[in-house]
């Protein structure tokens, strides 16, 4: 019997690879089918304009659109063009500060909003909206929340505090772009860092809590989330 079963999982096993070799099986087939939207738009839409730009990079537009070869023209301008270091500063000044900023914010409210309480999903509706907004539109709502005669400084004005510049300001206008920034994509890494911690076993987080069960009990083997704690079955005699 040992023999007969070892047999046909060794013929089961040359099967499936004589399978391989002739080619992708048919689920391999669907998947790719039901990936190659996504793909075909990742390439039209980031990696074409990529290598596009990188291209347009060694030419010079003249007078008609039309482009000639300027060789390493424009990269020896940027080297000797100060402003262009600034602007690096400045990104990386903005990176440095929103990034954590944003990982922060999202951690936080994702440990609150991840425990199932009565109002968490309308919540997290509210967290990721902004994720929905179109980029364009909410720039442009922002800049007109945050004029100097726009709603923002109205309610400073109420509150008895002095009107702020926001955007208007060279050293405000970074910090109210960091804002802004986080506010559209905080959303976003909450909802990755959710679904993180509802994927943790139930074990792990009773034992990070310090909760073990009453003496005599232990974890059913096995035991997964929404399994409850039991004794071990004792074996008749």
């Amino acid at each position: 019997m040992t023999h007969t079963t070892s047999h046909a999982g060794h013929s089961r096993w040359l099967g499936q690879g004589v399978r391989g070799a002739r080619g992708p099986s048919r689920e391999t087939r669907i998947a790719w089918l039901f990936l190659a939207p996504a793909l075909l738009l990742l390439v039209a839409s980031r990696l074409l304009p990529m290598v596009l730009a990188f291209i347009a990079s060694f030419t010079v537009n003249q007078p008609g659109g039309k482009g000639t070869s300027f060789g390493l023209g424009n990269y020896e301008f940027m080297a000797s063009y100060e402003p262009f270091f600034e602007s690096l500063g400045t990104t990386a000044i903005l990176v440095a500060i929103a990034v954590p900023l944003q990982l922060g914010l999202a951690l936080v409210m994702a440990l609150v909003l991840a425990r199932p309480f009565r109002g968490a999903g309308l919540m997290r509706t509210v967290v990721i909206l902004p994720l929905v907004v179109p980029a364009a539109v909410a720039a442009s709502l922002w800049g007109i929340m945050l004029r100097p005669d726009g709603p923002v400084n109205g309610v400073l004005s109420a509150l008895g505090l002095p009107r702020q510049p926001f955007l208007t300001s060279p050293d405000q206008a970074l910090f109210a772009i960091i804002g802004i920034v986080s506010w559209a994509i905080v959303g976003y890494w909450m909802t990755i860092l959710i679904a993180g911690l509802n994927d943790i076993p139930h074990e792990v987080k009773e034992a990070e809590c310090g909760k073990r069960p009453p003496e005599g009990e232990h974890p059913r083997p096995g035991a997964g989330p929404g399994v409850e704690s039991g004794p071990w079955p004792t074996p008749s005699r």
